[in-house]
């Protein structure tokens, strides 16, 4: 690699000593997006690690600037490891779900990378399979996974969904009459007309428990009249976001608003604003009899809340083709999740796979 050079980080110390650059670098690459960002990893290491995987991130310079970073990790698999982006890879039932992740490099700087990074990976004995999931077609690790090719490793590739990415109109008006749906249009007007409907923001850091802890509880209370457990029921999901969204409060990232009508919370909302979005992450939807849709109008005063602070995007991310985000925008393009992986590997999940059914 001419010019460039290679470090390898496996400690957590040397990753946190990397945050300036590290966002300095993804802030200014076309690939920024928010489940890469130096917060949003770090929290779920602290939240997250198990002791037996291995911190893989790749880090490349030119001429001492920082122009690549592959923030991966190994997880310990049967027979060996598993490559992943950090922040994958957990149970379902606790993972923060990250989507949409991809390598973080500079335009001219990609061919170089991406083939000493092939290079490494083609000579460990311990890497059995790769796994990159929820991420984007035109991504760079879409593009590099494409082109990889290694003795013994074979890939599969699985449509997860559909991005739902809304364009942020100058006028709330412009914005109901884009949604794509005559009945989300309809419920959005009805919302408009209502006069004592109003949200409160949260805005001073001491209030920050008493706004969380609201939406842990209408989260999991929602979840529990649905016969199902809410994400904030797991502790290390709350031990995440509680770190996370403290951090974004203090960077004025953090969107966290209760929606109320007549003095009665109803809906909860979070979101986090990173580069020209406001990423919607999660939130508690109650219902009430004098608002058709209340999470119709969550969702317009969130587009709000982007449209006064200039934001372009108000990104609902993935959801599938029957997703009540359908509603509002077209969903696309799809999301995959791509594995590529050894034979024996392949043989022994087969075999796991088929055990766990027999058993039940």
């Amino acid at each position: 690699m001419p010019n460039i050079t290679y470090q390898l980080i496996d400690d957590f110390d040397t990753f946190l000593r990397l945050e300036k650059e590290w966002e300095g670098l993804r802030l200014s690459t076309h690939n920024s997006e928010l489940c890469v960002s130096w917060y949003w990893l770090r929290y779920w290491y602290e939240s997250y690690w198990q002791s037996q995987n291995k911190l893989f991130i790749h880090a490349y310079y030119q001429q001492g600037t920082l122009v690549a970073l592959l923030p991966c990790y190994l997880k310990k698999v049967a027979l060996g490891y598993e490559l992943r982006f950090m922040a994958t890879g957990d149970a379902e039932n606790i993972e923060v779900c990250s989507e949409f992740q991809d390598f973080i490099i500079e335009k001219s700087c990609y061919l170089a990378v991406v083939s000493h990074f092939s290079q490494q990976i083609m000579q460990s004995k311990a890497i059995i399979a790769l796994a990159f999931e929820n991420v984007l077609p035109n991504a760079l690790v879409s593009s590099w996974l494409n082109d990889f090719q290694a003795k013994g490793f074979y890939q599969r590739k699985a449509t997860t969904g559909l991005r739902y990415c809304i364009t942020v109109q100058p006028t709330v008006n412009a914005q109901i009459s884009m949604f794509k749906s005559k009945t989300t249009r309809r419920h959005a007007n009805k919302y408009l007309a209502l006069s004592e409907c109003y949200v409160e923001q949260l805005i001073d850091e001491k209030l920050f428990d008493e706004y969380y802890q609201t939406l842990i509880v209408e989260h999991n209370q929602l979840w529990k009249s649905r016969g199902k457990q809410g994400a904030f029921e797991q502790k290390e999901f709350v031990c995440f976001h509680k770190k996370l969204a403290k951090e974004l409060l203090k960077q004025h990232k953090l969107v966290l608003f209760k929606l109320c009508y007549k003095e009665q919370c109803v809906a909860v909302f979070y979101g986090i604003i990173d580069h020209n979005t406001l990423y919607y992450y999660q939130s508690a939807v109650g219902k009430h009899d004098e608002i058709p849709s209340v999470g119709v109008a969550m969702h317009i005063e969130a587009l709000n809340i982007a449209r006064e602070k200039g934001l372009a995007c108000y990104d609902l991310m993935k959801g599938q083709l029957t997703s009540y985000k359908n509603r509002y925008v077209i969903g696309e393009p799809e999301i995959w999740s791509i594995f590529v992986e050894k034979t024996l590997y392949r043989w022994s999940q087969n075999i796991s796979k088929l055990k766990h059914k027999i058993i039940g």
